[in-house]
């Protein structure tokens, strides 16, 4: 009687793979797929074609005819603030400069994360390296059914 399968041969090697190989394939497909899977486009208008969120800011970029903060060329996508930093609608818009590495920094004291927000308590001091912010946008908008 013929044998199906040789015995003699150890299938569960041929087909493991190995660590770095699986680290590879990771790493090759999280770049691969990063920029498709955190990023969005909020259909609101201002600015015009959407508000593309992905962490640029250029308009068209990555994809043409998407609204971002500031213009970029290739498309149809508007921005809210010009190249200089100045919001076209400033009730909508914000662009705030802080002071960085400063000892005249708005800072929470003697607050704590868990504490309701409405008893934060403010003073004027230098910021910790990780929480001073030298540059904040905001943008409010609608689209058809929400308001951003």
């Amino acid at each position: 009687m013929k044998k199906l399968i040789d015995a003699s041969i150890d299938w569960s090697k041929s087909f493991s793979l190995r660590p770095i190989t699986l680290s590879a394939v990771l790493l090759f497909s999280i770049v691969l797929f990063s920029t498709k899977i955190y990023s969005q486009l909020a259909p609101v208008n201002p600015p015009a074609g959407g508000f593309r969120i992905d962490g640029g800011l250029k308009a068209n970029t990555p994809s043409s005819n998407e609204g971002d903060w500031v213009f970029g060329s290739g498309g149809t996508g508007d921005s809210v603030v010009s190249y200089n930093g100045i919001p076209f609608n400033t009730t909508t818009t914000k662009f705030i400069r802080d002071a960085f590495n400063s000892a005249s920094d708005q800072i929470f004291t003697g607050s704590s994360f868990s504490d309701n927000p409405n008893s934060w308590k403010w003073t004027t001091g230098s910021a910790t390296n990780k929480c001073d912010i030298n540059n904040a946008m905001f943008l409010a908008t609608t689209s058809a059914t929400n308001k951003w």
